[in-house]
């Protein structure tokens, strides 16, 4: 019988006490004013699926399609520090990181969305890279709120 520690970085492997516990995974997400986004992780992929999952971890959270984003891995001068992709702990931790990270983005789009649309940013809903007022036809597609952001002064709550 074989039993291999895996998922470093939980909470759960912390509680083990171990010297050294991988705590972290780094993601940075850069969206461009054409609205093409880019997520860049510390994990790299080694051929079993890590860029596919954290595509649709990053465009279901902030609603958009994976079409639109670009994962980099692996290239030390364009991604953040990252502890990286051992003992299964990957999608744990990198897809962690890369949903918080989403959240985030997803929750400023709607304040421009907001400000765009003169709606509060809790009333507007990102899916199928659209950002309408809920119960209404009145919408903005996330493609133009990242130039709006970029070239309007547009105010962070």
């Amino acid at each position: 019988m074989f039993a291999e520690r895996t998922g470093p970085g939980t909470a759960d492997f912390a509680a083990r006490r171990m010297v050294i516990t991988p705590s972290f995974e780094r993601v940075e997400l850069v969206m461009d004013p054409s609205g093409f986004l880019e997520a860049r992780t510390g994990s790299s992929p080694h051929g079993q699926g890590l860029k596919t999952s954290l595509l649709q971890l990053v465009a279901d959270e902030i609603g958009i399609a994976p079409d639109e984003i670009r994962i980099i891995a692996g290239d030390t001068d364009r991604r953040p520090y990252g502890w990286g992709k051992f003992a299964s702990r990957w999608l744990v931790i990198a897809g962690g990181a890369c949903k918080l990270a989403a959240a985030t983005l997803r929750k400023r789009l709607r304040e421009v969305a907001g400000q765009i649309l003169e709606a509060g940013a809790s009333d507007i809903e990102i899916s199928d890279g659209r950002a309408p007022v809920r119960s209404t036809d009145l919408g903005v597609e996330v493609q133009q709120l990242a130039p709006a952001a970029y070239h309007e002064a547009i105010a962070f709550g």
